[in-house]
């Protein structure tokens, strides 16, 4: 058994010698907090480690680079692309830094009707809410557009199944039904926490000094960040095509990439993806694990999420992911 596992793996080496893959990684947050429900935050010092094995070790290239090597069928041996979804200020102010120290692009995906905004994102308040405190009541009942629920809220266990499930809800409601619960969530928690330095959108000032200096280029990520599966094709082509112009007029240069909230496979359509070509983007990133070949279809491009790790661990999925 080892034997035939050892040529299995000599043969997809082989393989990626004629047919390279590329890997595009996807990053949230470079910030260091006291919860991270979702492993979405890396922490600064672990980030700068992986842009230096990349610097010292793959090709890092622009993602619509990398894109058009793709459509040619001409990638490079472990070409690299590094990409940021949501749009937090940490982006620029703790991952920029480190970027430019490694002279490594990005691409920083952004909820367009986000920007500006002093509150933080609708999943990160709900995170506080329901986590952080030392104390919450015992039970917790919302009303939804027809629906109620209720959940026991006395143990950490039972916050986080009652988290899991109200983020799951939330996320499937239009933003005003959702605003309102997160106010219903705030009268029954109490007072609330200070929120994380960071840990908010970027403003349109903020936007235009991260890609002042070309380094950094944006892309679009709807408007509200909705289940774009969920919607008509009118509200789809809103989102969509909404936040593209957003973007372009904060920042006066084309955006032609894309990234589908949620990202898997369910979150989106057929139809979702021809909304995206009409619109004029080049390309389209999922949330879909794994590596890029040539000749991939360039709208539903897969990726792979990075979660906190340290350097050994880092380095493991990297070559793991090259070879598979």
């Amino acid at each position: 058994m080892r034997g035939t596992g050892r040529i299995k793996k000599a043969f997809l080496k082989a393989r990626r010698r004629f047919r390279p893959a590329a890997i595009i990684l996807m990053y949230h947050r470079v910030a260091d907090v006291p919860i991270d429900p979702r492993g979405t935050a890396v922490s600064p010092g672990r980030f700068a480690q992986h842009l230096e094995y990349i610097r010292q070790t793959c090709h890092p290239m622009r993602l619509l680079d990398l894109v058009e090597a793709v459509r040619q069928r001409s990638l490079p041996r472990r070409a690299v692309a590094v990409t940021f979804d949501d749009g937090y200020a940490d982006n620029l102010t703790r991952a920029y830094p480190l970027l430019a120290s490694a002279q490594i692009p990005a691409t920083v995906f952004v909820v367009s009707g986000s920007v500006n905004s002093s509150d933080e994102f609708w999943w990160d308040r709900l995170d506080r809410l329901l986590l952080q405190p030392p104390r919450l009541p015992e039970r917790l009942h919302i009303r939804v557009p027809g629906q109620e629920h209720e959940w026991p809220t006395t143990s950490a266990k039972q916050r986080q199944l009652a988290h899991h499930a109200i983020r799951h809800l939330l996320r499937t409601l239009a933003p005003e039904d959702r605003d309102r619960v997160l106010v219903d969530l705030v009268r029954w928690a109490g007072p609330e926490q200070t929120g994380w330095p960071d840990c908010r959108p970027m403003t349109d000032d903020e936007l235009i000094q991260l890609t002042r200096g070309g380094l950094v280029e944006l892309g679009a990520h709807t408007v509200t960040h909705p289940v774009l599966a969920d919607l008509s094709a009118d509200e789809q082509h809103a989102e969509i095509v909404g936040s593209r112009q957003d973007l372009e007029g904060i920042i006066h240069s084309p955006v032609l990439a894309f990234v589908y909230p949620y990202g898997q496979a369910q979150h989106f359509t057929d139809e979702t993806v021809e909304i995206v070509k009409a619109a004029g983007f080049r390309a389209a990133c999922t949330a879909i694990q794994g590596s890029v070949e040539q000749g991939e279809d360039l709208f539903r491009l897969r990726r792979c999420e990075v979660r906190d790790w340290d350097l050994e661990t880092f380095k493991r999925y990297l070559e793991w992911v090259f070879v598979f």
